[in-house]
């Protein structure tokens, strides 16, 4: 559409052309740590091409990048950002698949004993000064009840962005919760691709990072 006052300033000049319309570019603050952003129109904000900050546990790794006024991808927001790279960046998951450190954590956590999951949850020190976690969506029943197997982009609930079942064949491999009463979906992409729910918030893990998002500006 033309800018109306472009074209009543060009009547006035006699010209049929129009005068540029000069834009300013805004960009963002890109962590030094990471090579680069990439912006998922789905989801409104940008995300980190690979993964970083190995070896912390998830309380660590989400109080650092809230520090950067940076955050996780909960489940849901992953397979809406799997969906754009699976049509228009092959690169990142062909980097995931090879990259041993690629493994990342997901922004939810999962109440085991009461089959539910808390989506994007603040965090906080408690009297004890070791972190808890607080608020959040919280979804009952968000579990399946196998333990492990096998399921298919299809079967993933569009809110909890959990799998509705898991079967014995499909494309994501799926490990249920090992008897901890919390636990975080962990994304696993190193040679399989799957969904994990079988670490502690509070383990330490070499293998595990995040995957670093910032909202446009």
């Amino acid at each position: 559409m033309v800018n109306k006052n472009l074209r009543r300033i060009a009547d006035r000049l006699g010209r049929k052309d129009l005068p540029i319309e000069k834009t300013e570019t805004k960009t963002i603050d890109t962590p030094q740590e990471l090579e680069c952003f990439s912006y998922i129109p789905d989801l409104g904000f940008y995300v980190a091409d690979r993964v970083s900050m190995n070896g912390g546990n998830w309380y660590e790794n989400k109080r650092e990048l809230e520090e950067k006024n940076s955050f996780l991808l909960s489940p849901r927001m992953f397979w809406k950002y799997y969906g754009f790279v699976s049509e228009n960046r092959e690169d990142i998951l062909h980097d995931s698949v090879m990259n041993p450190l690629s493994d990342e954590w997901l922004d939810a956590i999962v109440q085991t004993t009461q089959n539910r999951i808390v989506s994007s949850p603040g965090i906080v020190l408690d009297y004890e000064m070791k972190y808890t976690y607080i608020g959040g969506a919280r979804y009952s029943n968000a579990i399946p009840e196998q333990e492990e197997g096998f399921f298919n982009r299809s079967q993933i609930r569009a809110v909890t962005g959990m799998p509705e079942a898991i079967w014995e064949s499909g494309d994501f491999e799926y490990r249920g919760p090992d008897g901890e009463n919390l636990v975080v979906p962990c994304r696993v992409f190193n040679q399989d691709m799957g969904l994990y729910l079988t670490n502690p918030p509070h383990d330490v893990t070499g293998l595990i990072g995040v995957r670093e998002c910032k909202l446009r500006e």
